[in-house]
This record gives C-alpha cells, structure tokens and sequence, in this order.
C-alpha cells in the first residue's frame, strides 16, 4: 500500500483534503442527478419555463426547494452551505414558495438562511403555518423581517391550538384580526365570575 493510501485512509485527513474538493457531497450529487432525470424527461431545454434550469445556480436552487417541499430539511441546509451561489428560479409553480414550506415545518434556522439569500417566495401562509403551531419565535421573525403579514386565519388557528402566546402577540400586532373567540370567553368569565361574587358576598336568608 502506498503513502498516499494510508494518508488519506486518516478520517481526520480525509476530510481536510476533500473539504476543499469542488463538487457536492454523495448524498446531495444523488438528489441532483434525480432531479436531472426529471428535467430531461420534461425536455425542458424545449420548455421556456424550464430552460432556466441550465444554469447551474438555478438548477442547485430548484434542488434546494425541492428538499424543502420534500421535507429533506437535513439535506436542505447542507445544499445551502455546499452551494454558495443560489438563484431563485423564476416562475409560480407551489415549489418556490421554500419560506411558506420552512414556516410551515417548523425551520427557523432554514427559514433565515433562506431570507437572507433573498431565495425563495412567501406569502401570508408563512406566519398562518407558525401561528397554527404555537411557533412564536417563527412568527416573531417573520413580523420583524418580512412584509407578508398575515391572514385572519392565523389568529383563528392559533387559539384553535391553544396557542395564547401567539394570539396575544397577534392581537397586539394585527388588531384588526382580534380574535372574537377569546372575547366571547373573556365575557364568558368575567360574567360567571361578577355572578358567583354576587352568591359569596349575598346575606344568607334564614328559614
């Protein structure tokens, strides 16, 4: 056995040498030759959707996406520090919405990387997703770095899931969305309680 051979079969060497290799990983060159496939058996260099896929940064991209809406959220980040020139495709298709995706599936570090690269598109669905599952922090972020707001139904899920800590901030931030729900209980209350007050401090009548 050579040197080399006994250098390189040093994990710690190993990595050293190929961390500075050009090429994606093994698992993530499999994503992308899948995705290969399905582009040619769409002809996309016929296809003027498609063809943008030529490009490799849009191509790693779409990649990227995909993973996303596929839930490989492991494969997602490594793809995003692998690749470190990423554009967005260009078109409408459900796939490009990647931040209503990381929202919806709870990556908050996902979510800024992707915001930060400027990839990916979003809608009122990113912070309806984090309200309906109690994720504050997502819809924190989201209000402070993003312009999509959200809809009524983020506050209707919210308090669906019990989730008073986002209701609250939602009321406090999107008053126009108060949740008649929590009103109508918050009366509910305060009548039961102004009426069991009533029976503690009501004289009691002898017989």
């Amino acid at each position: 056995m050579s040197a080399w051979h006994t250098l390189l079969e040093q994990p710690d060497v190993f990595a050293v040498v190929t961390a500075f290799q050009p090429g994606l990983p093994a698992a993530l060159a499999k994503e992308s030759r899948r995705h290969q496939k399905i582009l040619h058996d769409l002809c996309f260099r016929h296809n003027p959707w498609l063809v943008q896929y030529e490009a490799q940064p849009v191509f790693h991209c779409r990649v990227l996406f995909k993973l996303v809406e596929e839930n490989k959220l492991a494969l997602a980040h490594r793809l995003l520090k692998a690749a470190p020139a990423l554009q967005s495709p260009s078109g409408d298709f459900p796939y490009l919405y990647a931040l209503d995706t990381a929202a919806r599936l709870g990556d908050l570090p996902l979510l800024c990387a992707l915001h930060v690269r400027g990839l990916g598109l979003a809608t009122t669905g990113a912070m309806d997703a984090a309200a309906a599952n109690g994720r504050l922090d997502i819809v924190h972020f989201l209000h402070a770095h993003r312009r999509e707001g959200c809809s009524a139904e983020a506050m209707v899920k919210a308090w669906k899931g019990q989730h008073t800590d986002v209701v609250d901030f939602l009321e406090a931030t999107y008053p126009q969305f108060a949740c008649s729900k929590k009103r109508h209980w918050q009366h509910v209350v305060r009548a039961w309680s102004s009426k069991a007050k009533g029976l503690l401090v009501a004289p009691a009548t002898g017989a």
